[in-house]
């Protein structure tokens, strides 16, 4: 029987998924097996409080286990630099809260600025 609109499947009837997800499957494992399939090989990273949970998360997926590779940087100006500057591939940034955010964005600016002239 067919489940009703906008209802959830009962964990009888049968689905289909594209992936298999692993029952223990977080977001970060998740993150990281996705930034690999689309060809990041690195993940900058300026560790803090808050984003501790998401790096532990992501170095459990390091490229033995089909993850990316863990790259500390000091802030988050020069971690964007390193991620824009890179000729190996697609690399992705991990920042803080609002002002490690703001400080990246300061760079994309500078650099969107400097390729229109």
């Amino acid at each position: 029987m067919a489940a009703a609109a906008g209802s959830l499947p009962s964990a009888s009837s049968p689905t289909t998924t594209a992936h298999s997800i692993p029952a223990n499957a977080t977001l970060g494992c998740h993150l990281a097996r996705r930034l690999a399939e689309v060809g990041a090989r690195d993940v900058l990273t300026v560790p803090s409080d808050f984003n501790l949970t998401l790096l532990d998360e992501l170095e459990a997926e390091q490229p033995s286990g089909g993850g990316v590779r863990l790259v500390g940087c000091c802030n988050e100006l020069n971690a964007a630099y390193a991620a824009d500057s890179t000729r190996a591939g697609l690399r992705a940034c991990t920042l803080t809260f609002t002002v490690g955010g703001l400080n990246a964005i300061n760079h994309y600016k500078k650099s969107r600025h400097s390729r229109r002239i």
